[in-house]
């Protein structure tokens, strides 16, 4: 999996996302991972939060579930939460989501408020170290 966002880095920047590895380098689904690109397309240079209105359809679009999780409480257990989860345990963002408008009792906007946190620990202990 992590080869595959290796390519990323070695791409030019216009047109990708540029994040560190070691953002992503945790996160345990294909879902965390593209929750955590389009978040951080969001962010501006230089600036530390964000925020992202978007509707249930161009989330299931953007995170490429296809016809997946056409009921809205499918695509909330099964995607967001643990996309969510997982990017605030393992990756450099705090992040959290709310339901913003209903149409009749249909979820028509979500919102995402995301910051970066303080301090991404320089040299995780988990990660192997080559020792002569």
């Amino acid at each position: 999996k992590l080869k595959r966002y290796l390519a990323y880095a070695m791409l030019s920047e216009e047109g990708f996302t540029k994040y560190k590895l070691l953002s992503i380098g945790k996160l345990s689904s294909n879902n965390s991972i593209r929750m955590y690109e389009f978040l951080a397309q969001m962010l501006s240079k230089g600036k530390k939060s964000g925020f992202l209105f978007i509707s249930p359809e161009e989330l299931r679009e953007r995170l490429m579930l296809g016809d997946g999780y056409n009921r809205f409480s499918n695509l909330r257990q099964k995607v967001i939460d643990p996309a969510i989860k997982d990017i605030n345990k393992s990756s450099n963002f705090n992040c959290r989501w709310e339901i913003k408008k209903k149409e009749g009792r249909k979820v028509s906007m979500l919102a995402f408020f995301f910051e970066l946190k303080d301090q991404i620990e320089l040299f995780p202990t988990d990660l192997p170290i080559y020792r002569e």
